[in-house]
């Protein structure tokens, strides 16, 4: 179902796996294999945006890849040239997203492919997040920047999660290959162990099966019918509310909000800490936005309730801006103050902050002593 959803031809296969991070794994041990055994690259790379999800970071240390970063252009859309610059002999796959977490702009996968055939590496297309929108996005109305399925000639792989819009329970991502040959290099195989053949298709070897039967199910339920009205509601909801950030005096989108995502920052010179936004916006009505930076800027991620809310949002979105105006020492700590000294910090330090937040988050609580046990 999910290869029909993205044009693919009659060659087209994929892999179900436990979500959008598994599935960019995969795809970046696919192809660091096939580097290996069909050009003989020992010292591969992989070439992304600086928008990318940290996933692909995350395969470039699991499998040592050497993860190039591009950077972009004024919509935070992936700068080609920039791409082209860091292809070179060792190179096994590029990467675009449709659309990137951050910011929502889709890349311009057409322009990639061109690349990506021209220097015969694969092209890598995450639609991790509007997976179960942009392929419904025509139909429900909208026309999109660029095309990014099977249709373009250079995409080999690419990433969709139905437990984001598609309705399905977490821990559902699908992995699709334009070709079985280039799906064989994810493989894992071990046929001299002494328990016998070993062979998996992902990273998981116990493999869960209500999560599938549930995914399944899902799409059944909802149809064709029923993501093409979702997608119109959301779609809609996110480009109203870019358009209502472009009319507020002091804020700035950053990207374009071509699916579900719209991210915007205070204006240079007017004096809007977008962090503080988040705080006065959480004191109005408690909305939870997702802080970015590199630059500095926010976003809200719309899901069907918040798309339901929208003239609400844009109010409150005003009424925020008009808050931190009138008090900007107010609203100086919290969120913008945090961000604000981390920019400020060292990486090294950033990183040792970060594994005490993992080591607290995985602490178990201790157990309570037996009934009747002597104390320690």
């Amino acid at each position: 179902m999910v290869l029909r959803m993205y044009s693919g031809p009659a060659t087209a296969c994929g892999a179900f796996t436990t979500g959008g991070t598994e599935s960019i794994l995969m795809a970046m041990k696919a192809y660091r294999d096939k580097g290996r055994a069909e050009r003989g690259i020992t010292e591969p790379n992989i070439v992304v945006c600086v928008t990318a999800h940290a996933a692909f970071d995350k395969a470039a240390q699991y499998f040592n890849l050497e993860c190039r970063k591009a950077r972009t252009t004024g919509p935070q859309e992936v700068d080609l040239v920039h791409v082209r610059s860091l292809i070179d002999a060792n190179t096994v796959a590029i990467v675009g997203s449709a659309c990137q977490y951050a910011h929502g702009t889709i890349d311009n996968i057409p322009k990639l492919s061109e690349l990506a055939l021209s220097y015969g590496v694969g092209l890598h297309v995450d639609c991790c997040l509007g997976g179960f929108l942009v392929p419904f996005m025509r139909a429900a109305g909208f026309e999109l920047p660029h095309e990014y399925d099977f249709r373009v000639p250079g995409v080999t792989t690419i990433s969709c999660d139905p437990h984001k819009y598609g309705f399905a329970p977490k821990g559902s991502s699908v992995l699709m290959f334009r070709t079985p040959e280039l799906r064989h290099y994810m493989y894992t195989f071990v046929t001299e162990w002494t328990g016998g053949i070993y062979a998996t298709p992902s990273i998981l070897g116990s493999r869960p099966g209500g999560v599938v039967a549930a995914t399944w199910a899902a799409m059944i339920h909802h149809g064709e019918a029923g993501y093409i009205e979702t997608t119109r509601q959301i779609v809609g909801a996110t480009r109203k509310i870019g358009a209502a950030i472009e009319a507020i005096d002091g804020l700035e989108l950053m990207g374009r909000p071509d699916v579900c995502v719209v991210a915007w920052h205070g204006k240079p010179g007017s004096g809007i800490n977008c962090y503080s936004l988040c705080d006065a916006l959480k004191e109005i009505r408690g909305w939870d936005l997702a802080t970015l930076q590199r630059p500095a800027s926010v976003h809200l991620a719309l899901t069907l309730p918040t798309s339901a809310n929208a003239d609400l949002f844009i109010a409150d979105l005003k009424e925020a801006v008009a808050m931190v105006r009138a008090d900007p020492v107010k609203y100086s700590g919290g969120t913008a103050g945090l961000y604000g000294t981390a920019s400020k910090m060292p990486a090294s330090f950033v990183e040792e902050s970060a594994k005490v937040f993992l080591d607290v988050m995985t602490l178990a609580a201790e157990e309570e002593s037996a009934p009747g046990a002597a104390a320690a």
